[in-house]
């Protein structure tokens, strides 16, 4: 990505942009940004782009030390010290001077129920919106719950941190955090330098989306969602509204291990990955619930193939829109391929940014559900584990209110074992007794695929 380091030439011509705002940088906003910063504008109180993060700290929290740590990562990326304000009708982001902070302390240690009291803190920072113009758009908080148990709630928005940069904060709490026991206020934290921010990835992603680059993308976005219905039309349990309730929740499952192994087979032999595998089944269950024969589903991308992006954090991930055509009389093999064959070109046409695909495409909008697809599907292929902080057990509990912005999201985690996880659907939607029945058809369908390929859907 040589042409994206070279974009400081870029920053230095925009330094001097006038913005109401005391800022180090003026950056344009990315094209995933720029969508929910409209979103935001649109419905200023909601809170269903937050991502809350609550860790069980359960050991001697040094609070010094986690203070240090939070500072140290706030200090090392400019997402955490951003903010949008308006330039020309377009949001941009203000990139704000580093200040040195102190974390809230909540001490529930007296309260007459401290786990109570916590969770009903949870749910106030879950359910606390931003307002984007002020920096930074993220929080910390430790609750105590005795001299032994804490829980941190570190809670920010979308537009600046995705699941991938969750990782990378994992990692640089726990590094800051042990040297800082470690060493004391001595301690120094040898981390490589970021080789860039993410503001020279907006800059470098709207000079490289322009021109032939972006009108291949979406000659083939046009031509492979040409036609295609925009709505799903599942069967619910309550009317769709136009301004529906985002409150969600969520219903485990996992394949037992000769299914997996089944499926693992089945791969193998069809020279396909899991995520088409899961995903062609799924489609299947979709249409045959919807009586739909074109099915689209959104999945979602890290979208940081160059090397330089990994340490950062800050909003990479985009969102593809997946599409299967099923026919009554095409065997399960045949959808198979059918995926196999969207996916590989999907991904290789992966930098489109959804929002300029909606915006190209204009297709129906409707408050009352996502443009182009409703249901979403992930596999991961690994767990997300907890990075441990020196001294203490670190796990990982409920941050709050689930609150989702689809009708349903399928979210697959690939272990050594098996597959398993969970299905989010929207309350105002959907019964949990009626998502518990789709997840035993699903299962039902994959048995199927795995043991009789070739027999028609």
């Amino acid at each position: 990505m040589s042409d994206l380091l070279e974009t400081t030439a870029y920053q230095s011509s925009i330094e001097t942009t006038s913005v109401s705002l005391e800022a180090s940088y003026v950056f344009p906003a990315s094209f995933s940004q720029r969508r929910l910063w409209f979103l935001q504008q649109l419905e200023p109180d909601q809170t269903s782009y937050l991502v809350p993060v609550a860790l069980r700290l359960s050991g001697p929290l040094d609070v010094a030390a986690a203070t240090f740590a939070l500072n140290r990562i706030v200090e090392r990326h400019d997402t955490l010290r951003t903010s949008f304000a308006v330039q020309d009708g377009e949001p941009v982001q203000v990139v704000h001077p580093y200040r040195a902070f102190d974390t809230p302390f909540e001490d529930l240690v007296a309260a007459e129920d401290p786990a109570g009291a916590a969770q009903e803190s949870m749910l106030v920072e879950a359910n606390t919106a931003f307002d984007l113009s002020v920096a930074p758009l993220c929080r910390y908080k430790i609750l105590g719950l005795s001299a032994e148990e804490h829980i941190l709630l570190f809670t920010t928005h979308h537009i600046v941190f995705d699941g991938w940069s969750k990782g990378v904060w994992m990692r640089e709490l726990a590094t800051f955090y042990r040297e800082r026991v470690k060493n004391g206020s001595a301690g120094v934290v040898e981390l490589s330098e970021l080789p860039i921010q993410y503001g020279d990835y907006a800059a470098w992603q709207r000079e490289h989306l322009s021109g032939k680059a972006l009108d291949d993308q979406i000659s083939f976005w046009s031509g492979a969602l040409d036609g295609a219905p925009t709505l799903l039309e599942l069967p619910t349990d309550r009317a769709r509204v136009a301004d529906p309730s985002q409150d969600g929740a969520t219903v485990p499952f996992a394949l037992d291990k000769k299914l997996t192994m089944d499926l693992r087979k089945l791969c193998r032999e069809t020279n396909s990955t899991p995520f088409m595998v899961l995903l062609a089944a799924f489609q299947v269950l979709l249409s045959r619930y919807s009586g739909q024969q074109d099915v689209l589903v959104g999945t979602p991308i890290a979208n940081r193939e160059r090397l330089e992006l990994e340490g950062l954090i800050g909003f990479f991930s985009n969102t593809l829109v997946m599409r299967a055509k099923i026919e009554p009389g095409a065997t399960f093999l045949d959808v198979l391929e059918s995926v196999k064959r969207f996916t590989l070109d999907a991904y290789a046409h992966q930098d489109m940014p959804f929002d300029k695909l909606v915006e190209h495409l204009q297709p129906g909008r409707n408050l009352g559900y996502n443009p182009l697809f409703q249901v979403m599907f992930a596999l991961h292929n690994n767990p997300r584990e907890t990075a441990g902080l020196e001294g203490l057990t670190v796990t990982a509990t409920g941050a709050g209110r689930l609150k989702t912005k689809f009708d349903m999201f399928l979210a697959v985690v690939d272990t050594a074992e098996s597959f398993r996880g969970v299905i989010e659907y929207g309350t105002a939607l959907f019964e949990q007794a009626t998502i518990e029945r789709m997840l035993d058809h699903y299962l039902l369908l994959l048995e199927a695929a795995a043991n009789f390929p070739l027999t028609a859907i």
